[in-house]
């Protein structure tokens, strides 16, 4: 064993501690142990979402995204010889145009933060000189806050704006390029974007990245809806593990006017030299496989195993599941809210929204004591809101039973 560690430098060594774990164990002794010591995990309740929410994970799905077909390619450089790769990716993008009701998606980015990125960087290019860029005010401040760090060598201009009237008349001026919204917003609002379809009539030149929540876009408007030029969202959490957070799926959606400005990859289908039906990569505008100068983006490849884990999620539930599963959200969401209504000492911020929702509170103080109070009784109870005094925001998915929506009222109830 000394000699298996002698590639550690000795002072190192010294500060280790190796305990001693006894005798060796049969795989049985040795997967109860696991199993006893696995049990100290103390395993909460999930109120938290803020962009990425907690949904079931249906047992297909993890085992066929496990299967090595999958995971062995999960980012193919050589993907013209996995047909099967190339065709799952071809269905993703199938599936996403059908979530946006826009023409093209590309075979996915990162996450949603460099998914937004690459969109105002597409529509810069397109339109330069123009680099004003509107934004709704309660957009994913992780997403923006990625965005402007992408962007920073651009003179770009960021315009936040909160009433109607403020966005009508900025979006009109001149060297606009685009409007940032986002629906459901940050803090869960379902909004009324009907002035989008006004500006656009009184400007028809103004462009539209559109953040949208893929499960609650079964129920909604789509961006297309909207005149939404890109869609763009998080994939993370539908068939894909949350993971401490990652890694995530940037979806990415446009019409077919950026075809070719299109960031990361786009498989096609089309047919080989005996007419059979084939897969390819019909884009793949990076700098390893094109000039520099040329290259739409610096994205490497795709996520593609996460890509593939959305597809299985969205197929598998299918268009009824997609909808009923939306549907549940909303009502336990909305179960939880009317309970919390009851409560004197908070206030609820707004009653118009999907799955998440902001409860405020008198003080810093009974935000604290409620906190503490949910953590010991195995309670997730949100995410403390930055720019917000005292509150917290609180989602509600398919996970969370009626159960527990009436322990976190009584918890708070109690507390407070």
């Amino acid at each position: 064993m000394k000699d298996f560690f002698n590639v550690i430098p000795e002072e190192i060594r010294k500060k280790a501690e190796i305990k001693d774990i006894g005798k060796p164990l049969s795989e049985i002794d040795l997967d109860m142990l696991s199993n006893k010591i696995f049990n100290n995990n103390k395993v909460y309740k999930n109120f938290i979402g803020a962009g990425v929410y907690d949904h079931y994970i249906p047992a297909a799905c993890e085992y066929l995204l496990s299967r090595s077909e999958f995971v062995t390619p999960y980012t193919p450089y050589q993907a013209e010889v996995s047909q099967g790769i190339l065709q799952a990716l071809f269905e993703y993008q199938s599936v996403v145009c059908e979530l946006t009701g826009l023409a093209v998606s590309n075979a996915s980015l990162y996450d949603g933060g460099s998914a937004l990125s690459e969109a105002i960087l597409l529509l810069f290019r397109k339109y330069y000189p123009n680099n004003r860029i509107i934004i709704k005010k309660e957009i994913n401040p992780f997403f923006l806050n990625v965005a402007r760090t992408y962007t920073q060598s651009r003179q770009i201009e960021w315009i936040i704006v909160e009433s109607d009237d403020e966005l009508s008349n900025e979006s009109l001026k001149d060297d606009t390029l685009c409007i940032i919204v986002q629906q459901p917003d940050f803090l869960g609002r379902v909004c009324d974007l009907d002035i989008l379809l006004k500006i656009q009539n009184e400007k028809n030149d103004i462009k539209i990245i559109y953040i949208f929540e893929p499960l609650s876009s079964v129920i909604l408007k789509k961006p297309s809806d909207y005149g939404a030029d890109i869609a763009i969202c998080e994939g993370l959490g539908c068939g894909i593990p949350l993971s401490y957070g990652g890694p995530g799926l940037g979806i990415f959606a446009c019409k077919i006017d950026y075809l070719r400005e299109l960031p990361g990859r786009l498989v096609g289908l089309t047919k080989d030299a005996n007419d059979n039906r084939a897969f390819t990569l019909t884009l793949q505008t990076r700098e390893q496989h094109i000039k520099r100068e040329k290259a739409t983006s610096n994205i490497c490849t795709n996520q593609a195993l996460n890509a593939i884990g959305f597809l299985m999620y969205i197929t598998y539930l299918g268009k009824t599941g997609l909808k009923e599963l939306a549907v549940t959200n909303f009502k336990r969401a909305h179960y939880l809210y009317g309970l919390l209504k009851t409560i004197n000492k908070i206030k609820l911020y707004h009653d118009k929204f999907f799955n998440e929702f902001v409860i405020t509170f008198d003080c810093k103080r009974d935000l604290d004591k409620v906190i503490t109070k949910m953590k010991n009784e195995g309670i997730s109870p949100g995410f403390m809101l930055d720019g917000y005094k005292d509150s917290l925001l609180v989602a509600v998915t398919e996970k969370i039973t009626e159960e527990d929506c009436r322990k976190y009222h009584r918890i708070l109830k109690e507390t407070l």
